[in-house]
């Protein structure tokens, strides 16, 4: 049984984002949860996925203090099955990766799909290929994929909007 987080989500008015996807370096999450202090309030970060040894350990002290406050939560990989189910328990979608490897820059990472399929508003880098494909939905919302501070600051600004469209 997974408690329908979506619910309690609007009792407490946070909002739910989560990043799908392998928990490693070259996907800048260290990044992410070095500054986490600067997410909104209202939000609260999950990682699910397959974690790499490594990046745990040089990480650990940044995650146990994040997750102690309730802002951090890690999920190990879910069956491919369960991916829609589970994302449907979200309000929107983290897209994060560098921009080191040409692949990164022009393409999509499929997670861009198990997003869409469930239905999630999606806050991407925006890098080339990311581009493209916001231009064709609009429920995706870029940052800047050189200035994590930017993301930030676009979870502020879409705020209103994921008000608007949440259920409930």
């Amino acid at each position: 049984f997974i408690p329908n987080e979506r619910v309690d989500s609007k009792k407490t008015k946070r909002i739910n984002l989560v990043y799908l996807g392998l928990v490693d370096y070259g996907r800048k999450l260290e990044e992410i949860i070095a500054h986490l202090e600067q997410l909104p309030s209202t939000y609260k970060l999950t990682f699910i996925g397959k974690i790499r040894k490594q990046w745990l350990k040089d990480n650990q002290d940044n995650l146990n203090y994040w997750i102690s406050l309730g802002k951090l939560e890690l999920i190990e990989a879910i069956p491919e099955s369960t991916i829609t189910e589970r994302l449907s328990l979200y309000d929107i979608g983290l897209i994060s990766y560098d921009d080191n490897c040409l692949n990164n820059r022009l393409c999509a990472p499929a997670k861009v799909t198990d997003y869409l399929h469930s239905d999630l508003p999606i806050i991407a880098p925006n890098l080339p290929g990311m581009e493209e494909i916001a231009e064709l939905n609009s429920n995706i919302y870029l940052y800047s994929s050189t200035d994590v501070y930017s993301l930030f600051a676009s979870l502020n600004e879409i705020l209103p909007q994921l008000r608007i469209q949440a259920p409930g």
